[in-house]
Protein backbone atom coordinates (compact mmCIF):
# COMPACT_ATOMS: atom_id res chain seq x y z
CA UNK A 1 0.00 0.00 0.00
CA UNK A 2 2.63 2.41 -1.02
CA UNK A 3 2.49 5.03 -3.98
CA UNK A 4 5.92 5.61 -5.91
CA UNK A 5 6.27 9.31 -7.08
CA UNK A 6 8.79 10.22 -10.21
CA UNK A 7 11.45 12.64 -8.91
CA UNK A 8 13.39 15.41 -9.58
CA UNK A 9 17.24 15.20 -9.94
CA UNK A 10 18.81 17.16 -7.17
CA UNK A 11 22.48 18.07 -7.51
CA UNK A 12 24.23 20.74 -5.04
CA UNK A 13 27.57 21.62 -3.57
CA UNK A 14 29.71 18.32 -1.53
CA UNK A 15 29.72 18.04 2.01
CA UNK A 16 33.37 18.20 2.57
CA UNK A 17 33.46 21.61 4.75
CA UNK A 18 30.38 22.02 4.95
CA UNK A 19 29.12 25.66 5.96
CA UNK A 20 25.50 25.24 7.14
CA UNK A 21 24.20 28.99 7.67
CA UNK A 22 20.61 29.72 8.01
CA UNK A 23 18.25 30.32 5.10
CA UNK A 24 16.27 32.76 6.66
CA UNK A 25 12.89 30.79 5.63
CA UNK A 26 10.20 31.04 8.26
CA UNK A 27 6.73 29.65 9.11
CA UNK A 28 5.11 32.06 7.73
CA UNK A 29 7.69 31.95 3.80
CA UNK A 30 7.88 29.03 1.55
CA UNK A 31 9.90 26.31 2.90
CA UNK A 32 10.48 23.00 0.39
CA UNK A 33 10.76 19.52 1.24
CA UNK A 34 13.26 17.26 0.28
CA UNK A 35 11.91 13.86 -0.14
CA UNK A 36 12.93 10.67 -1.58
CA UNK A 37 11.48 8.23 -4.73
CA UNK A 38 9.67 6.13 -1.88
CA UNK A 39 6.21 5.11 -1.42
CA UNK A 40 6.74 6.61 2.53
CA UNK A 41 6.53 10.41 1.27
CA UNK A 42 2.60 9.84 0.73
CA UNK A 43 2.50 11.23 4.71
CA UNK A 44 4.21 14.29 3.21
CA UNK A 45 2.20 14.83 0.23
CA UNK A 46 -1.07 14.19 1.61
CA UNK A 47 -0.07 17.19 4.52
CA UNK A 48 0.80 19.21 1.39
CA UNK A 49 -2.68 18.30 -0.69
CA UNK A 50 -4.51 18.78 2.14
CA UNK A 51 -3.24 21.84 3.73
CA UNK A 52 -2.25 19.81 6.99
CA UNK A 53 0.96 22.45 7.05
CA UNK A 54 -0.57 25.28 6.07
CA UNK A 55 -3.12 25.18 8.95
CA UNK A 56 -0.36 25.11 11.24
CA UNK A 57 1.32 28.23 9.77
CA UNK A 58 3.81 26.27 7.44
CA UNK A 59 3.84 27.50 3.78
CA UNK A 60 5.39 24.49 2.24
CA UNK A 61 6.19 26.13 -1.58
CA UNK A 62 7.04 22.59 -2.75
CA UNK A 63 8.57 18.72 -2.77
CA UNK A 64 11.35 18.24 -4.22
CA UNK A 65 12.58 14.13 -5.22
CA UNK A 66 16.41 13.12 -4.87
CA UNK A 67 17.65 9.84 -6.28
CA UNK A 68 19.44 9.32 -3.40
CA UNK A 69 20.28 10.39 0.47
CA UNK A 70 23.87 11.77 -0.89
CA UNK A 71 21.95 14.22 -3.19
CA UNK A 72 19.63 15.42 -0.65
CA UNK A 73 21.86 15.78 1.60
CA UNK A 74 23.65 17.94 -0.55
CA UNK A 75 20.96 20.30 -1.25
CA UNK A 76 20.14 20.12 2.44
CA UNK A 77 23.55 22.06 3.49
CA UNK A 78 23.27 24.52 0.53
CA UNK A 79 19.75 25.62 2.08
CA UNK A 80 17.47 23.95 -0.77
CA UNK A 81 15.42 22.13 1.51
CA UNK A 82 14.57 23.01 4.42
CA UNK A 83 13.32 19.88 5.82
CA UNK A 84 14.80 16.47 4.15
CA UNK A 85 14.00 12.45 4.82
CA UNK A 86 16.77 10.55 5.58
CA UNK A 87 17.53 6.96 6.94
CA UNK A 88 18.65 6.68 9.74
CA UNK A 89 22.23 5.43 9.30
CA UNK A 90 22.79 7.98 6.82
CA UNK A 91 21.77 10.42 9.02
CA UNK A 92 23.97 9.08 11.41
CA UNK A 93 27.10 8.83 9.21
CA UNK A 94 26.48 12.77 8.17
CA UNK A 95 26.07 13.46 12.08
CA UNK A 96 29.05 12.04 12.97
CA UNK A 97 31.67 10.58 10.19
CA UNK A 98 30.83 13.72 7.90
CA UNK A 99 30.09 16.19 10.50
CA UNK A 100 27.04 17.73 9.13
CA UNK A 101 25.20 19.72 12.06
CA UNK A 102 22.07 18.16 11.25
CA UNK A 103 18.95 17.54 13.66
CA UNK A 104 16.31 15.14 13.70
CA UNK A 105 13.02 16.27 13.32
CA UNK A 106 10.34 13.67 13.38
CA UNK A 107 9.65 10.19 12.58
CA UNK A 108 9.15 9.47 8.36
CA UNK A 109 8.77 5.37 9.08
CA UNK A 110 9.63 2.23 11.19
CA UNK A 111 8.34 -0.74 11.96
CA UNK A 112 6.40 -0.95 15.30
CA UNK A 113 7.74 -2.73 18.46
CA UNK A 114 4.56 -5.44 18.10
CA UNK A 115 5.59 -6.12 14.10
CA UNK A 116 9.11 -6.54 15.08
CA UNK A 117 7.98 -8.77 17.97
CA UNK A 118 5.90 -10.86 15.71
CA UNK A 119 8.86 -10.78 12.44
CA UNK A 120 11.46 -12.66 15.14
CA UNK A 121 8.93 -15.63 15.74
CA UNK A 122 7.45 -15.52 11.93
CA UNK A 123 9.81 -15.55 8.74
CA UNK A 124 6.63 -15.31 6.65
CA UNK A 125 4.81 -12.51 8.43
CA UNK A 126 8.58 -10.86 8.22
CA UNK A 127 8.72 -10.51 4.41
CA UNK A 128 5.27 -8.42 4.62
CA UNK A 129 6.56 -5.80 6.84
CA UNK A 130 9.09 -4.15 5.65
CA UNK A 131 9.48 -2.75 1.49
CA UNK A 132 12.94 -3.13 1.38
CA UNK A 133 14.27 -6.61 0.23
CA UNK A 134 17.54 -7.86 -1.95
CA UNK A 135 17.14 -8.96 -5.89
CA UNK A 136 19.95 -11.72 -6.22
CA UNK A 137 20.79 -14.49 -8.38
CA UNK A 138 18.90 -18.11 -7.76
CA UNK A 139 22.19 -19.53 -6.97
CA UNK A 140 22.27 -17.12 -3.83
CA UNK A 141 20.00 -18.33 -0.91
CA UNK A 142 21.84 -16.79 2.19
CA UNK A 143 23.53 -13.70 3.27
CA UNK A 144 26.67 -15.18 3.57
CA UNK A 145 26.66 -16.10 -0.12
CA UNK A 146 27.25 -12.53 -0.91
CA UNK A 147 31.17 -12.92 0.20
CA UNK A 148 33.45 -12.08 -2.36
CA UNK A 149 30.59 -10.84 -4.65
CA UNK A 150 29.62 -7.87 -6.47
CA UNK A 151 26.63 -6.09 -4.44
CA UNK A 152 24.77 -2.70 -5.70
CA UNK A 153 23.72 -0.36 -3.34
CA UNK A 154 22.41 3.46 -3.88
CA UNK A 155 25.61 5.04 -2.51
CA UNK A 156 28.43 4.05 -0.12
CA UNK A 157 28.23 3.87 3.39
CA UNK A 158 24.31 4.36 3.82
CA UNK A 159 21.82 2.33 4.98
CA UNK A 160 21.83 -0.37 2.08
CA UNK A 161 25.64 -1.41 2.67
CA UNK A 162 25.48 -1.19 6.24
CA UNK A 163 22.47 -3.28 7.02
CA UNK A 164 23.39 -5.56 4.41
CA UNK A 165 27.15 -6.12 5.79
CA UNK A 166 25.28 -6.73 9.24
CA UNK A 167 23.15 -9.33 7.73
CA UNK A 168 26.04 -11.18 5.77
CA UNK A 169 28.29 -11.28 8.79
CA UNK A 170 25.61 -12.68 11.21
CA UNK A 171 25.08 -15.33 8.92
CA UNK A 172 29.12 -16.66 8.62
CA UNK A 173 30.19 -14.47 5.86
CA UNK A 174 32.95 -11.66 5.89
CA UNK A 175 31.19 -8.26 4.61
CA UNK A 176 35.20 -7.43 4.17
CA UNK A 177 35.61 -9.44 1.05
CA UNK A 178 31.91 -7.90 -0.56
CA UNK A 179 32.71 -5.32 -3.71
CA UNK A 180 30.51 -2.16 -3.69
CA UNK A 181 29.00 -0.66 -6.41
CA UNK A 182 26.72 2.47 -6.75
CA UNK A 183 23.40 1.20 -8.42
CA UNK A 184 20.14 2.91 -9.29
CA UNK A 185 17.56 0.91 -8.18
CA UNK A 186 15.94 0.86 -11.26
CA UNK A 187 19.00 -0.74 -12.62
CA UNK A 188 19.62 -3.37 -10.25
CA UNK A 189 17.93 -6.40 -12.13
CA UNK A 190 19.36 -5.36 -15.31
CA UNK A 191 22.75 -5.43 -13.81
CA UNK A 192 22.43 -8.78 -12.20
CA UNK A 193 21.52 -10.07 -15.57
CA UNK A 194 24.00 -8.85 -17.60
CA UNK A 195 26.65 -10.39 -14.85
CA UNK A 196 28.01 -6.62 -13.19
CA UNK A 197 26.53 -7.21 -10.10
CA UNK A 198 25.67 -10.57 -7.89
CA UNK A 199 22.60 -8.52 -6.32
CA UNK A 200 21.40 -5.41 -5.09
CA UNK A 201 19.10 -3.86 -2.61
CA UNK A 202 15.45 -3.48 -4.13
CA UNK A 203 12.13 -1.92 -3.19
CA UNK A 204 8.41 -1.94 -4.59
CA UNK A 205 8.01 -1.99 -7.47
CA UNK A 206 11.50 -3.47 -8.53
CA UNK A 207 11.11 -6.18 -5.83
CA UNK A 208 7.91 -7.42 -7.99
CA UNK A 209 10.53 -6.97 -11.55
CA UNK A 210 12.80 -8.31 -9.93
CA UNK A 211 11.11 -12.12 -8.99
CA UNK A 212 9.25 -11.43 -12.36
CA UNK A 213 12.63 -11.90 -14.19
CA UNK A 214 13.08 -15.59 -12.44
CA UNK A 215 15.51 -13.76 -9.86
CA UNK A 216 14.86 -13.77 -5.60
CA UNK A 217 14.46 -11.67 -2.96
CA UNK A 218 16.88 -12.93 -0.13
CA UNK A 219 15.04 -10.74 2.02
CA UNK A 220 14.98 -7.70 4.07
CA UNK A 221 18.60 -6.67 5.70
CA UNK A 222 17.29 -3.44 7.55
CA UNK A 223 14.45 -5.80 9.54
CA UNK A 224 17.38 -7.61 10.59
CA UNK A 225 19.52 -5.09 11.27
CA UNK A 226 16.77 -3.14 13.35
CA UNK A 227 15.39 -5.68 15.52
CA UNK A 228 15.70 -3.59 18.51
CA UNK A 229 14.52 -0.21 17.07
CA UNK A 230 11.37 1.23 15.72
CA UNK A 231 12.06 4.17 13.48
CA UNK A 232 14.36 3.84 11.04
CA UNK A 233 14.08 7.02 8.66
CA UNK A 234 14.04 10.21 9.93
CA UNK A 235 12.76 13.96 9.07
CA UNK A 236 15.67 16.16 9.33
CA UNK A 237 17.13 20.11 8.99
CA UNK A 238 19.65 21.78 9.94
CA UNK A 239 21.22 23.10 13.46
CA UNK A 240 20.94 26.12 12.33
CA UNK A 241 17.37 26.70 10.45
CA UNK A 242 16.08 24.97 13.46
CA UNK A 243 17.33 27.76 15.97
CA UNK A 244 16.43 30.53 13.36
CA UNK A 245 12.89 28.80 12.48
CA UNK A 246 11.45 27.09 15.88
CA UNK A 247 7.92 27.92 14.74
CA UNK A 248 8.64 26.37 11.32
CA UNK A 249 10.52 23.26 13.14
CA UNK A 250 7.08 22.80 15.27
CA UNK A 251 4.90 23.31 12.61
CA UNK A 252 6.27 20.48 10.46
CA UNK A 253 6.60 18.45 13.45
CA UNK A 254 2.89 19.05 14.37
CA UNK A 255 1.58 18.40 11.03
CA UNK A 256 3.60 14.58 10.66
CA UNK A 257 2.14 13.79 14.04
CA UNK A 258 -1.32 14.51 12.65
CA UNK A 259 -0.66 12.88 9.37
CA UNK A 260 1.01 9.61 11.08
CA UNK A 261 -2.09 9.46 13.73
CA UNK A 262 -4.65 10.19 11.07
CA UNK A 263 -3.40 7.04 8.72
CA UNK A 264 -2.92 4.64 11.71
CA UNK A 265 -6.49 4.98 12.93
CA UNK A 266 -7.77 3.06 10.28
CA UNK A 267 -7.07 1.12 6.91
CA UNK A 268 -9.39 3.38 5.39
CA UNK A 269 -7.36 6.38 6.48
CA UNK A 270 -3.66 4.65 5.70
CA UNK A 271 -5.23 3.99 2.18
CA UNK A 272 -6.74 7.59 1.91
CA UNK A 273 -3.21 8.72 2.94
CA UNK A 274 -1.38 6.19 0.45
CA UNK A 275 -4.42 7.27 -2.84
CA UNK A 276 -5.60 3.96 -3.00
CA UNK A 277 -2.40 2.51 -3.88
CA UNK A 278 -2.85 -1.17 -2.63
CA UNK A 279 0.33 -3.22 -4.64
CA UNK A 280 2.64 -2.87 -1.78
CA UNK A 281 3.45 -3.11 1.92
CA UNK A 282 1.65 0.08 3.47
CA UNK A 283 4.24 1.90 5.93
CA UNK A 284 3.98 1.99 9.50
CA UNK A 285 3.95 5.97 10.60
CA UNK A 286 5.59 6.21 14.16
CA UNK A 287 4.72 9.42 15.96
CA UNK A 288 7.55 9.98 17.72
CA UNK A 289 11.55 9.29 17.22
CA UNK A 290 13.01 7.65 20.87
CA UNK A 291 16.13 8.78 22.08
CA UNK A 292 17.48 4.67 23.26
CA UNK A 293 16.40 3.98 19.91
CA UNK A 294 18.82 6.26 17.92
CA UNK A 295 21.39 5.15 20.89
CA UNK A 296 21.11 1.37 19.60
CA UNK A 297 22.12 2.06 15.99
CA UNK A 298 24.74 3.66 17.53
CA UNK A 299 26.15 1.15 19.20
CA UNK A 300 25.64 -1.52 16.34
CA UNK A 301 27.52 1.12 14.45
CA UNK A 302 30.17 1.28 16.69
CA UNK A 303 30.44 -2.53 17.04
CA UNK A 304 30.61 -2.86 12.77
CA UNK A 305 33.33 -0.07 12.52
CA UNK A 306 31.17 2.21 10.92
CA UNK A 307 31.50 4.80 13.47
CA UNK A 308 34.44 5.72 15.49
CA UNK A 309 32.51 6.82 18.64
CA UNK A 310 28.91 7.35 20.05
CA UNK A 311 26.50 9.46 19.09
CA UNK A 312 25.87 13.06 20.92
CA UNK A 313 22.49 11.88 21.01
CA UNK A 314 21.20 15.09 22.56
CA UNK A 315 23.02 17.21 19.96
CA UNK A 316 21.20 15.04 17.24
CA UNK A 317 17.99 14.52 18.50
CA UNK A 318 15.50 17.39 18.55
CA UNK A 319 12.50 17.22 21.42
CA UNK A 320 10.02 15.52 19.69
CA UNK A 321 6.12 17.06 19.13
CA UNK A 322 3.80 15.57 21.59
CA UNK A 323 0.24 16.99 21.94
CA UNK A 324 -0.55 19.35 25.09
CA UNK A 325 -3.79 17.38 26.07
Amino acid sequence: MRTLVSGIAVTGITLGGLSLAPSGVGASEGVIIGAANHGIMAAVEYATEKRVFARNGLNVSGIEYFPAPVEGLEALAAGEFQFMYVPAVTAIDAYVNKGMNIRIVAPASGTSAEEIAQAKKNPTLAATLDDAGFCATPGMTRWRDLGGKTVGVPERNGQAEVTIAAAVLADGGDPGTITWKVTPLKDVVALIQSGEIAGGLAIEPFIKQCTNAGLINLGSAPLKFFDNVETTRYWVTTAPYAEANPEAVLAFQKSMYQVHKFANKSEANMTTVLKGETETVAPTYLLKVKRKEVENISAKLLALGFIKQPVDVPGLLMRQYAPSS
